[in-house]
C-alpha cells in the first residue's frame, strides 16, 4: 500500500490481511530488512497505531525492546541473539530504526506536504483506531517530542486522561489524592497503612506491617470526592500497626466523571516564522460533540469554531478529527467529549 502496489478496491482487504498476520506472530516484527522500513508507518496511516505500537512495545523477539534490554545502543543485523552471544553484526541499521515513527505518527510532527524549512508543519498524532474503534491511551500514556528547526525549536506533546490517582505520604503528614476535573473517587484499589511496598509507577504492595482499618478509613475520607486529604498518623489509624518503625500511607483510587467521554490534551509549539496545523482526534465521537479549549478559552463547540483566541485563525472538521489553524507560538489545547458514549 505504501508503495502503490495494491489495486484499487482491495487496501480494506489487504489491511486485514496484514493485521491478520500480525495477529498470528503474536503481535511481533514479521518482516525482514526491506518490509521493516514500512511496517509501522503503513499500519499508522490505515488507522492501525493501535496495532503498531503492540509492536513496538513487544519484549521478546523479535522486538525492538528486546534488543535495548540486551544492551544495544544501534540496530542489530539479526533480532536474535544476546549481548554475550552476538550472532551476526551489532550495527546493521539499513531500514531497520522506527525513530521517524515515533515523530511523525505518534508525537504527530510533520512537514506539511508540499513545503520545505518547516514553514508549515503539520500535527497529527495518530492515537485512535478508527477500524478496532479503540485508542492507544490504554497501552501509552502520553508523548512528547520536539525537532530544532532553522526557525527555532517546533515541539509536540499529548496526554490521556487518567482514570486513576495513587500516592505516597510520610508518616505524620497528609496523603493527598486528586481526580481530574469533572471526575471523582469511584473506588479505593489499594490502601496500607505501615510498611507498604512498591510506586505509583509501577504498583503498590502490602508489606508486613499494615493497620486493618487502612481500606475502611481511606474510602469514609475519598469516596465520592473530587479529592481528599488522609491524616498520616497513629491516632487516624486507630494505633501503632508496628512500633519503632518507620510508616507510610500508600493508596491508589479510581476516578469516574458523570459521563464516559474522554479529555485528551494536546500542547504544540511553532517556531517563529511558521505556522501550523493542528489535528485533535476525536476518538469515534461526533464532532458536534466535542469542546475544544485552547487554554480555558473554547475555539470549538456544537461543531463550529469559535473565533477569538490570539494566534488561532479557524478551525474545521475533517475525516481525521477537528483541524486548528495556528501561528508562530505555543498552543496548549484539550478536546473534551460531552456525550454519554463509550469511551475505549
Amino acid at each position: 500500500m505504501t508503495l502503490g502496489l495494491v489495486p484499487e478496491g482491495d487496501e480494506e482487504a489487504v489491511a486485514k490481511n496484514l493485521v491478520d498476520d500480525i495477529a498470528a506472530n503474536d503481535w511481533h516484527l514479521n518482516v525482514g530488512i526491506i518490509g521493516v522500513k514500512y511496517l509501522l508507518p503503513t499500519l499508522s496511516k490505515l488507522g492501525r497505531t493501535d496495532v503498531a505500537l503492540m509492536i513496538a512495545q513487544q519484549r521478546s523477539p523479535p522486538s525492538y525492546i528486546y534488543m535495548v534490554e540486551q544492551g544495544a545502543t544501534t540496530m542489530w543485523e539479526t533480532w536474535t541473539g544476546t549481548t554475550y552471544q552476538p550472532t551476526a553484526s551489532w550495527n546493521h541499521i539499513m531500514f531497520g530504526a522506527n525513530s521517524e515513527w515515533y515523530y511523525k505518527h505518534l508525537a504527530g510532527l510533520n512537514l506539511a506536504p508540499g513545503t520545505r524549512g518547516w514553514q508549515h508543519i503539520d500535527f497529527h498524532p495518530r492515537v485512535w483506531s478508527a477500524p478496532a474503534s479503540a485508542s492507544i491511551c490504554a497501552n501509552l500514556s502520553s508523548v512528547e517530542a520536539s525537532v530544532s528547526t532553522p526557525r527555532g525549536l517546533a515541539a509536540a506533546a499529548w496526554s490521556c486522561p487518567k482514570d486513576a490517582t495513587c500516592g505516597l505520604a510520610a508518616e505524620n503528614s497528609n496523603l493527598e489524592l486528586t481526580c481530574p476535573d469533572g471526575q471523582s473517587i469511584s473506588s479505593v484499589d489499594f490502601a496500607s497503612f505501615g510498611n507498604p511496598m512498591g510506586n505509583c509507577e509501577s504498583s503498590f504492595e502490602q508489606g508486613s506491617c499494615h493497620a486493618n482499618t487502612t481500606q475502611q478509613i481511606v474510602e469514609s475520607a475519598c469516596l465520592g470526592k473530587s479529592s481528599c486529604s488522609v491524616e498520616v498518623s497513629s491516632k487516624a489509624f486507630g494505633g501503632d500497626p508496628c512500633f519503632g518503625t518507620k510508616k507510610n500511607l500508600a493508596a491508589s483510587v479510581s476516578c469516574k466523571g458523570e459521563f464516559s467521554g474522554f479529555s485528551f490534551s494536546y500542547n504544540v509549539t511553532v517556531p517563529v516564522g511558521s505556522k501550523g496545523s493542528v489535528t485533535l482526534p476525536t476518538m469515534g465521537m461526533s464532532q458536534s460533540d466535542v469542546v475544544v479549549r485552547e487554554s480555558s478559552v473554547t475555539v470549538w463547540k456544537s461543531g463550529k469554531y469559535m473565533p477569538g483566541v490570539s494566534g488561532i485563525s479557524g478551525a474545521s472538521g475533517g475525516p481525521d478529527g477537528i483541524r486548528i489553524e495556528v501561528g508562530s507560538g505555543s498552543f496548549v489545547f484539550t478536546a473534551t467529549g460531552t456525550t454519554n458514549e463509550a469511551f475505549v
